[in-house]
C-alpha cells in the first residue's frame, strides 16, 4: 500500500473499478425516470420548434437537399469521431494502456451512442467502465485521460467559437451570444485551472483532502497529468476534429443550396457542440436544433431555412447514432 493509500481508500478504488455492468448499462439508464423527462422535455423544445414553422415548406427546402454532399457530410462527421478515438488513444497511451486504435474507437463510439441515450454525458462514465472491463486498467486514470480531453476540446472550441463569432458579429455581438462566449471561457477556464491546481498544489491539496480519498485523487491526477504528452499531436488531432464537426455543417447547408459564409457556419456548429453539453436532455436533444435556428435567425435566415438545416445536421451528429450505435453495441465483444 502506498503512502496515500488507506483501507477506506483502496474500498473506494475498488468499488470504482469493480462497477457491475448493472450499475451504469445504457439499458437501466435509459429506462430511468431522469432519462424519460429528459426525453420528454427534449421533445416538448422539439415541438415548440417545428410549431412555429410551416412544416410544408421545411420538408420542401429538406427535399432539396443534394444527396451526394450529405453523405459527403456523414462521413465527414464519422471521420471526426475516428479521429477522437485516435486522440483518446494517444492520452491513453500516454498513461500506460496499450491498447488498439480500433478498440479506442469502438469503445469512443459506444459511449457516444450512450450519451444520445441518456443525459449528464454519462456516456463517458460507459468509456471508462469498458476501459476497465477489457484492459483491467484503472477507471480514475481513464476519467484522469477523458478530463485531459475535455481540456483540449474546451481551450481550442473557445477559441475557434471566440474568432468566427467576431468575424460573424463584425465584433458588434448579441447579449445572447456574449453569454455563450462567457459559459465556454468559464468551461476552459476551470478546466484549465483545476489542472494546474493538480499540477502545482499537489502538497496543499493532500494536506486539505480526507485521507480516504486521497488514493481515488492520486489516480485521478496521474491520468490527468501523465495524459499531458505529446501536446503538439494532441493539438492537432483536436484541430482536425473542430474543422471536420464544421465541415460536416457547411456540406449540410450547402446540400439545400444555402450560401452562409464560413465563419457564421463555423459558429453554428461549435455552438451547437457546445449545448449537447447539457446536462438537461441527452446530447442537446431540442436545445441545440432551437438554438440553431435561432442563431440562423441573426444572420437573416428563415425560420423554415433554419429548421431545415437544424433537421438535416441533427439527422447525422444525433439520429444517425442511434441505428449505427445499436449495431455496433449489439456486435460488440467490447461493450
Amino acid at each position: 500500500m502506498g503512502p496515500f493509500e488507506t483501507a477506506a481508500g483502496s474500498t473506494i478504488e475498488r468499488r470504482i473499478n469493480n462497477m457491475d455492468l448493472s450499475e451504469i448499462s445504457i439499458k437501466a439508464k435509459f429506462l430511468s425516470f431522469k432519462t424519460l423527462i429528459s426525453f420528454v422535455l427534449g421533445f416538448l423544445m422539439l415541438y415548440l420548434l417545428y410549431g412555429q414553422v410551416d412544416l410544408n415548406k421545411t420538408i420542401n427546402i429538406a427535399k432539396q437537399c443534394r444527396l451526394s454532399l450529405f453523405l459527403l457530410a456523414f462521413i465527414v462527421f464519422y471521420l471526426s469521431i475516428l479521429l477522437r478515438g485516435l486522440r483518446w488513444n494517444v492520452l491513453l497511451k500516454n498513461i500506460g494502456l496499450r491498447g488498439t486504435n480500433t478498440a479506442a474507437v469502438e469503445i469512443l463510439f459506444l459511449s457516444w451512442f450512450a450519451n444520445v441515450l441518456v443525459p449528464a454525458k454519462l456516456g463517458d462514465i460507459y468509456r471508462a467502465y469498458l476501459i476497465r472491463k477489457n484492459y483491467d486498467f484503472s477507471m480514475l486514470k481513464t476519467f484522469g485521460s477523458i478530463y485531459s480531453e475535455r481540456v483540449f476540446d474546451m481551450i481550442f472550441l473557445f477559441l475557434l467559437f471566440g474568432l468566427s463569432g467576431l468575424v460573424s458579429f463584425k465584433a458588434k455581438l448579441p447579449p445572447n451570444v456574449v453569454n455563450m462566449l462567457i459559459i465556454s471561457f468559464s468551461m476552459a477556464t476551470l478546466l484549465i485551472l483545476l489542472l494546474l491546481i493538480m499540477k502545482h498544489s499537489r502538497r496543499l491539496i493532500k494536506k486539505v483532502m480526507p485521507k480516504r480519498f486521497s488514493r481515488f485523487y492520486d489516480l485521478f491526477e496521474e491520468g490527468a497529468l501523465l495524459s499531458l504528452k505529446q501536446i503538439p499531436l494532441v493539438s492537432s488531432c483536436t484541430i482536425g476534429i473542430w474543422v471536420l464537426e464544421c465541415g460536416s455543417l457547411f456540406l449540410v447547408v450547402h446540400a439545400i443550396n444555402i450560401h452562409i459564409g464560413v465563419p457564421i457556419i463555423v459558429f453554428v456548429a461549435l455552438a451547437a457542440s457546445l449545448l449537447t453539453t447539457l446536462p438537461i436532455t441527452p446530447a442537446g436533444l431540442g436545445a441545440v436544433e432551437g438554438a440553431m435556428v435561432i442563431i440562423l435567425s441573426l444572420f437573416g435566415m428563415g425560420t423554415d431555412v433554419g429548421v431545415s438545416i437544424a433537421i438535416l445536421g441533427r439527422l447525422i451528429s444525433y439520429w444517425s447514432i442511434l441505428p449505427l450505435g445499436f449495431v455496433t453495441y449489439l456486435f460488440s465483444q467490447r461493450k
